[in-house]
């Protein structure tokens, strides 16, 4: 992964929060858009078992 400078930055911020969900198929899309509206940022999203695990991220 390349570094670039809006990365540098969130490794540097000091206030970080991330937060991992588990969530069914039919609720994937939804609590996406309900979470980047909160300005999270999504970060990672694996299937497993036909569920979503997805991980969000907010630099304050």
């Amino acid at each position: 992964m390349a570094i670039t400078e809006e990365r540098i930055k969130e490794l540097m911020a000091k206030d970080v929060s991330t937060k991992t969900l588990l969530v069914d198929a039919s609720n994937l899309e939804e609590t996406k858009r309900q979470h980047e509206k909160d300005g999270w940022r999504l970060v990672k999203e694996t299937e497993l078992n036909g569920k979503y695990k997805i991980t969000f991220q907010k630099v304050k």
